[in-house]
């Protein structure tokens, strides 16, 4: 296993530190080999130290491979779902500014057709700053329960349909500047 430059130079100079060291302190041959042993012992130790957590080191840039792997693969699918939130919205105000009734189940399929990734394929995410995973599988779980509202407003009295459209239309614009916010981080920008 080859060394980092940093990692070795800092080795050979604390080597020959140790050495100057024991030449300043005029040694006799006795103590001359308890120093040069000490020296092995703290050398041996240090190496050891960090032959161990040279795999994790290795693990931790694997994980964040993987991250930006899923990170470019779920790009295209976060854009897909921001336009149907985005579209959903849009109906949402329009239905506030006309007489006619919202088109419930056009707004829901919309917003199941464009989610095409699941919290699962966020895991490999979680190695990422911001809690980009952790972020993602709340909008995806926000999103799944906008659906199923949506999708039974139509049964609810005028009141209560009136107060889940309003909850509707801001846990969607959340949800929306929370995708938008995740695919400005740099794990997500590929342009």
């Amino acid at each position: 296993m080859k060394l980092p430059p940093n990692i070795s130079g800092i080795g050979i100079y604390s080597l020959v530190l140790l050495v100057s060291a024991g030449l300043a302190a005029d040694l006799n041959k006795a103590e001359w080999a308890y120093w040069v042993a000490a020296i092995g012992t703290t050398g041996t130790l240090i190496g050891t130290i960090w032959i161990a957590s040279e795999g994790e080191r290795r693990r931790k840039r694997e994980q964040l491979d993987l991250a930006c792997i899923t990170a470019a693969s779920m790009t295209i699918q976060l854009k897909r779902t921001l336009m149907s939130i985005q579209d959903v919205l849009l109906m949402f105000q329009d239905a506030r500014q006309s007489v006619a009734n919202p088109r419930f189940n056009e707004m829901a399929s919309m917003l199941d057709n464009g989610l095409t990734w699941s919290a699962l394929e966020t895991i490999p995410l979680l190695c990422l700053p911001n809690n980009i995973a952790i972020r993602l599988s709340f909008a995806r779980t926000q999103i799944d329960l906008c659906i199923s509202l949506i999708s039974r407003i139509g049964s609810y009295n005028a009141v209560v349909a009136r107060q889940t459209e309003n909850d509707l239309f801001d846990t969607l614009a959340k949800v929306r500047d929370t995708i938008q916010a995740v695919l400005a981080e740099r794990h997500f920008a590929f342009e």
